[in-house]
């Protein structure tokens, strides 16, 4: 049994990358028993990436994980997964896969590793594990810089779902899944038609399966948020600009958290 992890990284100077972050992300993952080999990271750069680029690489190599040739474009969050359908064609449809983003860090209740919690869907006939996603903030809610090698959870250590409270999206993440098992956008859910719930697991009816598949879901399975970091409004103000010659795919989310950070809401939402 192999499980995999897919992620990617923006690399162009003016968006900030934060490559402090990508070292906790790859530290956390392989604390958690991915084996370096099996990271799959996509790195996107378009302009003023070289330096971020090569850093980029250094991680990589630092930690064993192989590096994977630029896509010299701006990052799309569509075109991205369509990068990931993709590449799960080119690996054993029973394996496991975590797709994540670089600022998101799921931990897998009472299992210790991702080993542990794919064995235990295996043995169960699940085909994925979902929890829900909460933000992580600075203690004085500012947007500080990522310090490496501080441990990353003591930097940003209240836990609030502000994505729930400012944008009101779906915050379940699928954490987990087979190679074969289809995923919306955002990896917040299965590809489905219809679904119902019962305690702890969630069993869909889609139209990629001949049969109905079910995903194990705790209140423990948690999809810890790194995405307030000093990075953010630079990110999102570049977003907009790009957006206004459709260069960029800035949408609703986006420009409901840039009116957010304008108007310097944190304190606010949380007190």
């Amino acid at each position: 049994m192999k499980i995999y992890l897919f992620s990617y990284i923006r690399l162009n100077e003016e968006e900030q990358s934060d490559l402090n972050l990508y070292r906790h992300f790859l530290d956390y993952y392989i604390n958690l028993g991915i084996i370096p080999k099996n990271i799959f990271i996509l790195p996107y750069g378009d302009k003023n990436y070289k330096n971020n680029f090569e850093e980029f690489q250094q991680i990589n190599e630092s930690k064993r994980v192989p590096n994977q040739k630029l896509i010299t474009e701006c990052y799309n969050y569509v075109k991205s997964h369509d990068e990931y359908v993709n590449w799960c064609k080119n690996i054993n449809r029973s394996d496991w896969v975590i797709k994540c983003e670089m600022d998101e860090f799921y931990d897998y209740g009472q299992f210790c590793t991702v080993r542990e919690a794919a064995t235990f869907l295996q043995k169960n006939k699940y085909v994925g594990l979902r929890g829900k996603m909460i933000d992580c903030l600075a203690d004085d809610h500012t947007l500080p810089e990522v310090s490496y090698p501080e441990d990353l959870f003591n930097q940003f250590p209240k836990t609030v779902r502000l994505t729930e409270l400012i944008i009101r999206s779906n915050i379940n993440k699928v954490m987990l899944n087979k190679a074969y098992v289809e995923l919306m956008i955002g990896h917040h859910e299965f590809e489905y038609t219809n679904w119902k719930k019962t305690e702890d697991t969630m069993v869909y009816t889609t139209t990629w399966s001949k049969k109905k598949i079910v995903c194990h879901e705790q209140p423990t399975y948690i999809a810890y948020h790194f995405k307030w970091i000093k990075n953010l409004t630079q990110r999102v103000k570049l977003n907009k600009k790009r957006n206004l010659t459709g260069q960029s795919d800035f949408n609703e989310d986006n420009l409901t958290v840039s009116d957010f950070l304008e108007k310097d809401k944190i304190n606010l939402i949380i007190c």
